[in-house]
Order: C-alpha cells, then sequence, then structure tokens
C-alpha cells in the first residue's frame, strides 16, 4: 500500500511502473489458470455500506428520509474517501504471497494499520457483479479463499492493491503516451500473451462497478487541492479586515470566506447592500475601530485605504504597536487570489460597475464561471464578488490609492491581461494633485499588460488618447469609434435595442434593460473584451438581453402615490448629467425631481462646484443637501440653476419639500455615494403619509 499511498499524495507516477503495476503478483502457469472469474465476483469490498436510514455526507453519515436508497445515491463521505483512498477501508486480499500478504484462513484477520471485515460491508455477488450489503464481506472472511485466488497465488487477473492502484492511476489519465505508428507495451504484451485480455475485462469491469466513482472521488479531490493552490489559498487563516463595509473590502470579505477563511472586520460606517451582504455570509462586524477588535490577534491584518495613521483609528495603531502582520486589500487579492488566472480589469472614472457586472455576466452566461469582484451588486448574481471556478476574474480596477503605506493605484496590483479603460477625467481630488497625475497610474496599468494582452480603450475620449501616446505594447480595440466597436440605437425594434458595428460590419441587435448611450457603451466594451477570452460577440449580446443591471444604478426603490424614487451612485458632474439623461430616455414625458447630496470627497471639497449646475440641466426641480460640512457655498454655485433651485441644510426639511412637491407621474431620482440618512425610505414614507 505504500505505492498507493504515494499515488495519492502526489497524483503522478511514472509511466513504466504504472504499466508494471498490472503484473506486480505472479500469476501461476496458463494451463493452471482456472476459468475466468469477475474481479467483483471475487469478494473484494469497494466500501463499507452505510447503516439503513443514513446517507453519505461531507461530515459523515446523516440522517435520510430515503434510508439506504438515499445513501447510495449521495456516495461516501471525505473521510470515507480518503480512507478507501489510501487503503484502510479495504481488508487484506488473498491475493500474494510474494509480498507477505495474508491468504486462505487468515485473509479476514486484521491487518496493521487497517480494520477488520466487518458486517455491512458491500462484498461482491458472483455473476453479474452487482454491490450488496453481506456479512461475509472480502476473500476469506468466512475463513475460506476467495473464488479465483489459490492460496499463497495470484488468481486469473490482479492482486486487490495492485488493482486498486492500476484503477486510481487509471482514472488519473496517467497512461503512457505513445508516438503514433508504434505500439505500446500493452499493446505488444496481449499479442504475446492470451490472458491479457481477461485481465483488461476484469479492470474494465471494475471501472464500470466502482471505478466511475472512485475516479470522481480522485478529480474532485485532485481539482480542490489544485484550485485551493492555484489560488494561494493552501492554509486557512483569520483575517480581520479594517474598512469591510467599502464596496471594495466588502468584495475581498465575501472572497475570502467562501475560500474557506475565518473573515471579521471593523467600520465606522455600514449601509446597504454591502451591510447586508455581509450579514448573510455571516462576517461578524464590529462597530468602530476600537484596539480591542484585534485581540486575540488574527493572521493578518487586511487595511482598508479609508484607514490612516493616527488617534482615529487605534486598531491600526494597535497592529503596528504590537508587529501584527499587515497587507492592503489589493495585496492581499493579488497574492491570494489573482495570481496565476486570467485577470480582466475594468478602469475608468465613470462606469467602471455596470461594465464589470456586464462583463462578468457575458462569461457566466457563455459558461466561462469567472471569479470577480464588482464594487457593486450585478442583480444577476445577487452578490458583489465571488471567488469562481476558471482561470478567468473580472475586477472592477479603481484607481484610487491603495493604503496609507501603499499610495499607487489599487489597479496596478491586479496584473490584467485584458483591460478596459472607459473613461478619464479629473477626480478623488483628496489624493491627485491632477489630470495628469491620474494619467500617470493609468500608464502604470498599461505597462502591466503583457503584449498578448489587449486594451480595449475609448476612442472619443482625449486624455486616454494621451495616456497611450506615452507608450503602449499591447493589442488596442476601440469603441465609440468609427473605426472599431460602435452602436447604433434601434427603438424601432424592441425598447433598448441597440445594433452592434465593428467597423463597417453588423454584427447584430442587441438590447438592453438600462437606457443610456453610457450604457451602450459600456455594453460594447464588455462584447469586445469578452472576444478576447473567445466569447463570441453574437454570445455576448444575448447575455446582455438578459443583463437585470445594478443595485444603485439608476435602480427603481419603491413607488408611492403614482411617484417612483429611483437611488444612484452618481456622484461626479458627467455621471449626474448622463444619469439624467438615461431617466429622461426611460420616461421622456415625465417630470424628473433631482436629489442630490455632494458626499464624495472631490464633491465635499468644491473641486467640481462650478460644473455641477450645467450637469443639473436634464432635471425639472433640483434639492440639494447642503450640510454645515460642506465647505463651499451650494446656493451661490448652484444660482445658475435659477428657480428650479432648492437647497436645504436640513434633512426633514428637503424630505418634506420634495414629498409636498411630488405628483402623480413624477420621477425622483435620489443620487448619492452615501446611504444620504436614508432619505429613499422617508421620501416613499412622506408620500405614503401625504396620500
Amino acid at each position: 500500500m505504500v505505492l498507493l499511498s504515494c499515488v495519492d499524495q502526489y497524483g503522478s507516477i511514472a509511466p513504466p511502473i504504472y504499466r508494471r503495476l498490472i503484473d506486480v503478483c505472479p500469476r501461476p502457469p496458463r494451463d493452471a489458470r482456472p476459468a475466468a472469474v469477475p474481479w467483483r465476483a471475487a469478494g473484494f469490498p469497494l466500501f463499507r455500506a452505510p447503516e439503513p436510514g443514513l446517507r453519505r455526507h461531507r461530515g459523515g453519515q446523516q440522517p435520510a428520509a430515503d434510508g439506504a436508497a438515499g445513501a447510495a445515491a449521495h456516495g461516501p463521505g471525505r473521510r470515507a474517501r480518503r480512507r478507501r483512498r489510501s487503503g484502510l477501508l479495504h481488508p487484506q486480499p488473498a491475493a500474494c504471497a510474494r509480498h507477505g500478504k495474508p491468504s486462505g484462513a487468515d485473509a479476514g484477520r486484521a491487518v496493521p494499520g487497517r480494520r477488520p471485515v466487518r458486517a455491512g460491508d458491500v462484498a461482491a455477488v458472483p455473476g453479474d457483479g452487482a454491490l450488496v450489503p453481506g456479512a461475509d464481506a472480502g476473500p476469506g472472511g468466512d475463513g475460506k479463499t476467495a473464488p479465483g485466488h489459490a492460496a499463497g497465488g495470484g488468481g486469473p487477473g490482479l492482486g486487490g492493491a495492485a488493482l486498486r492502484s492500476a484503477v486510481l492511476l487509471e482514472h488519473r489519465g496517467e497512461r503512457a503516451h505513445q508516438p503514433s505508428g508504434r505500439r505500446s507495451v500493452d499493446d505488444r504484451q496481449r499479442a504475446a500473451d492470451p490472458g491479457q485480455p481477461v485481465r483488461d475485462a476484469q479492470l474494465r469491469g471494475v471501472r464500470a462497478a466502482a471505478g466511475d466513482a472512485a475516479a470522481g472521488d480522485v478529480r474532485r479531490s485532485a481539482r480542490h487541492r489544485a484550485r485551493r493552490r492555484s489560488h494561494g489559498l493552501t492554509k486557512p487563516m483569520h483575517l480581520h479586515i479594517l474598512g469591510i463595509c467599502g464596496t471594495f473590502m466588502g468584495g475581498i470579505a465575501a472572497i475570502a470566506r467562501e475560500a474557506g477563511h475565518r473573515v471579521s472586520g471593523s467600520d465606522a460606517n455600514a449601509w446597504p447592500p454591502m451591510s447586508t451582504q455581509l450579514e448573510q455570509l455571516g462576517i461578524a462586524l464590529q462597530s468602530g475601530y476600537a484596539a480591542e477588535h484585534l485581540q486575540p490577534a488574527p493572521d493578518v491584518v487586511v487595511v482598508g485605504n479609508v484607514v490612516t495613521r493616527g488617534a482615529k483609528f487605534p486598531a491600526m495603531e494597535y497592529a503596528l504597536d504590537q508587529g501584527l502582520p499587515y497587507v492592503s486589500g489589493p495585496q492581499w487579492l493579488a497574492e491570494n487570489v489573482l495570481r496565476g488566472r486570467h485577470v480582466l480589469a475594468v478602469a475608468g472614472t465613470h462606469g467602471k460597475t455596470t461594465t464589470t457586472s456586464m462583463l462578468a455576466w457575458i462569461l457566466d452566461y457563455a459558461g466561462l464561471k469567472p471569479g470577480f469582484l464588482i464594487g457593486g451588486v450585478p442583480a444577476n448574481f445577487g452578490i458583489s464578488a465571488r471567488l469562481g471556478e476558471s482561470k478567468y476574474f473580472v475586477i472592477e480596477a479603481d484607481e484610487y490609492d491603495t493604503a496609507f503605506f501603499d499610495k499607487r493605484s489599487k489597479f496596478v496590483h491586479y496584473r490584467p491581461r485584458t483591460a478596459i479603460l472607459n473613461n478619464l477625467e479629473y477626480d478623488h481630488a483628496d489624493i491627485f494633485e491632477n489630470l495628469g497625475a491620474i494619467e500617470k497610474q493609468f500608464h502604470h496599468l498599461i505597462r502591466t499588460v503583457p503584449a498578448s494582452g489587449r486594451l480595449v480603450v475609448n476612442g472619443g475620449d482625449d486624455n486616454l488618447a494621451r495616456v497611450l501616446g506615452m507608450g503602449c505594447w499591447s493589442a488596442v480595440e476601440r469603441f465609440d469609434d468609427a473605426a472599431g466597436w460602435r452602436a447604433e440605437p434601434r427603438p424601432a425594434v424592441a425598447p433598448g435595442a441597440f445594433e452592434v458595428f465593428r467597423a463597417s460590419v453588423s454584427l447584430g441587435v442587441a438590447t438592453l434593460a438600462m437606457p443610456g448611450a453610457h450604457n451602450r457603451a459600456n455594453a460594447l466594451a464588455a462584447i469586445a473584451a469578452a472576444e478576447h477570452v473567445g466569447v463570441d460577440p453574437k454570445l455576448a449580446m444575448a447575455a446582455l438581453a438578459s443583463f437585470k443591471g445594478i443595485k444603485r444604478r439608476l435602480e427603481v426603490f419603491g413607488e408611492a402615490r403614482g411617484v417612483t424614487v429611483y437611488d444612484d451612485f452618481a456622484h461626479h458632474p458627467t455621471a449626474i448629467a448622463v444619469t439624467l439623461a438615461a431617466l429622461r430616455e426611460r420616461a421622456p414625458g415625465a417630470r424628473i425631481l433631482a436629489v442630490l447630496e455632494p458626499r464624495s470627497n472631490t464633491m465635499r471639497l468644491g473641486t467640481h462646484k462650478d460644473e455641477l449646475a450645467h450637469s443639473l440641466e436634464g432635471a425639472d426641480r433640483c434639492h440639494v443637501y447642503a450640510p454645515a460640512s460642506l465647505k463651499w457655498d451650494a446656493a451661490a454655485a448652484l444660482a445658475p440653476v435659477g428657480a428650479r433651485l432648492a437647497v436645504h441644510a436640513d434633512l426633514d426639511a428637503l424630505v418634506a419639500a420634495v414629498a409636498a412637491e411630488a405628483r402623480a407621474g413624477d420621477q425622483v431620482l435620489v443620487m448619492s455615494n452615501g446611504d444620504f440618512g436614508g432619505v429613499h425610505g422617508r421620501l416613499l414614507s412622506a408620500l405614503g403619509q401625504g396620500g
């Protein structure tokens, strides 16, 4: 059984050894061999039968309503499979005296390292070879030698241990590959030995009876180990995430939990959808950043970019003082999940979440089962992140800085082979001095894409053209470009329909439930990126027809008194303008009431205050929340809006004003990158009470 253990542990044995496995036991002279007896009829138990009323389960035997039938259907549990593969569930067969195996009356005795045969073990029945429960399981179980096995000598076929080894190797695909036109060792052996076909038939019989199940166990085990190794997940650990309720860090928490790690986290703010997702995953959330949250110490502290040095984050100070291992979120992801995988990254100032969601859905629809990490919750998946079952991983690639100790953009860590560059504008004024600083980071991303990779670039963006001009070493596909991928609306065909062109060639008509030219551009980018990994554009367009959108992206929050309330993440002047245009496309004759919270760091600093009034031109009425913490005069900056504007310093006053003004058929669009004090629900409540 040393050989079998080696097979199980390393999963690889040289082909010459495999070719000799069938002959490990001596054969009697040909004229002394009895008639061929199927190996299954020789009485070798394949696995221990479950007790009546129990079924196999990963953790052992569990009660089952269908009794023994259910047990047979579910197959052996993980422990049973492991013991079976190592031989611990098999009695020693009376097969070979050369290796000191017991035979005859000794065959049923306990062998060191193995359990004896017991009643209830599955025994083979001569004839059809069906497996049934029986007390006399195995050769020699009743003190007699099994049919076809002479004491001290081999039967007409294989010894039990050798045959089990051969079956495992057979199912691991470890055959010796021979050059074409040349007969293999096995072929020459068959020609020279008339008894070889008998042993081949026996081996095929074993595969038919139990090999499929055994091979499935081996394949699943090997696949599980390989998957963990490929993702760097060989050692479960306890991660404590600081800033866990951010969309990115919450996604890391979900992936780590799926990979079998223990996950806990701290955050000062928790709101849906991320807080809901974490609660559903059973991840413990702790409010604030107390040092006690790191006691007892986790294996590693994963630090979000919200964390800084100082008294505001005592947990971080404690980790530094105690010398606890810590790492940034992007670095942990790159080292433990992305390494060795084909990463498809979506970067840009706007549209990252929507495009990433579309791309992940296209790959999933095509059967590629990708992993993904998205800064929102796609309705098609219901989660923002998953580990995935293939080499493909789709990620929203944010240009924001990595951590207080690593000021590179997050996306530099991801090493994508396919990268989408949606657009580029000045944003994140709290960390970037100017547009040039952001362009430099985008060029760092381009430098990490290999020559065999693909860049999918917005052909109408001058800032991206300037970045490509700094140097590009990969193939480039452009969208929203006459010479590349473009979309032409076809409203007469169906709502949301558009025709997809690649240069002058029409690829067909796609439909998309999400309105707006910007969403059609997002779809083009996703189609072009999916093509790079082998997804036909027509299949990608079919996937988009069933794309359901993303939470907080023009999402209908509710309706009351004939008034529809939307929730959207828009927090940049360009995003605000295109979102209003998309809503106008969806409801062309309705009145739109825009409710805005300038909450992002860039908005609070007033970086875009001069552009904000223009971005609100698509709204019929504008209600802006301007608390005392806002660092600029909202009323003065938005004066060009004129009579359509109302500025509120109090949230209750804003809710009351909107509820009083709204009438049936109105579309209320709430825009903020935070929870906005729960204003969506409060508006619906106020509207309901007013009715």
